[in-house]
């Protein structure tokens, strides 16, 4: 709140206000990418590495630079900033929490009015996302990541900046 009277406590009040809404701001869109990453992962199966041990061994017969583990899916959720997608296979069964963890620490970069994205870039998430639907009613991967993130734009995104 602005109270000062004269020029300088104005000047200082108002670049103290400031601040303190970029803070609020950036802590915001933190929260939300850090949602939309959750949503994600926990609607990306994992694997099951004693079920399908022939086709994770091939992974290393075939030179693909995967792990010979589960995970790799749930753990390829990442925040790009300025539209970037990286990369890193890891895997085993904590990766959800991996990928969470990665998202808050690369979104702490973000700078306001900064772009960025939410993506998977495993090499085989359209495969998994074709099969898994079978599972799921038809509704694989995306349709219920996708409901959640709906939820999310549409939430009382003020939630994060009160927050914040």
């Amino acid at each position: 709140m602005i109270t000062g009277t004269n020029s300088g406590v104005i000047a200082k009040q108002l670049e103290e206000f400031s601040l303190e809404v970029e803070r609020r701001l950036k802590f915001m869109v933190e929260q939300f990418a850090v949602d939309i990453i959750t949503a994600a992962t926990e609607n990306t199966p994992l694997g099951d590495s004693e079920k399908f041990a022939g086709f994770y061994a091939a992974r290393l017969t075939n030179n693909s630079g995967l792990p010979d583990e589960e995970g790799v899916a749930r753990g390829a959720w990442v925040v790009g900033l300025n539209g970037q997608l990286s990369f890193v296979p890891i895997s085993g069964q904590n990766t959800g929490a991996e990928a969470i963890a990665e998202a808050q620490m690369d979104i702490q970069g973000y700078v306001l009015g900064q772009d960025f994205v939410i993506g998977n870039s495993a090499p085989y998430i359209g495969d998994l996302e074709n099969n898994y639907s079978g599972q799921t009613n038809g509704q694989g991967i995306m349709q219920p990541a996708l409901t959640q993130i709906q939820a999310a734009i549409e939430s009382d995104l003020k939630r994060y900046y009160d927050a914040g």
